[in-house]
């Protein structure tokens, strides 16, 4: 429905792609940070990886270049959380009895 909508008023350079980064992908990466789940930075990273081969292609070179930096933060944003999340189960894990501390 929404690629009908972007086709019929020609707001998009493609809008079977087009409604993947903006609607569906975002719906879902709003539904993911609405109920706490961390793991939505793979959602954003799909959005980035269709969104810069598509900006390119149809010669939007800028909208390309904010994906591109946008697909960066989220790789950052995913290496941070993972080291974070080793991180703080290290340090819950529980020191067994007589071992050096």
């Amino acid at each position: 429905m929404f690629a009908a909508l972007l086709e019929a008023t020609h707001t998009s350079w493609d809008p079977n792609p087009g409604r993947l980064t903006s609607s569906s992908a975002a719906f879902v990466a709003t539904l993911a940070q609405a109920r706490g789940w961390v793991e939505f930075w793979l959602v954003w990273v799909l959005v980035d990886l269709v969104g810069v081969p598509l900006a390119w292609t149809h010669g939007l070179v800028v909208s390309g270049a904010v994906y591109g930096v946008f697909l960066i933060m989220c790789i950052v944003g995913i290496r941070d959380w993972a080291l974070q999340s080793r991180k703080a189960q290290r340090s819950r894990t529980p020191i067994p009895e007589g071992a050096p501390a």
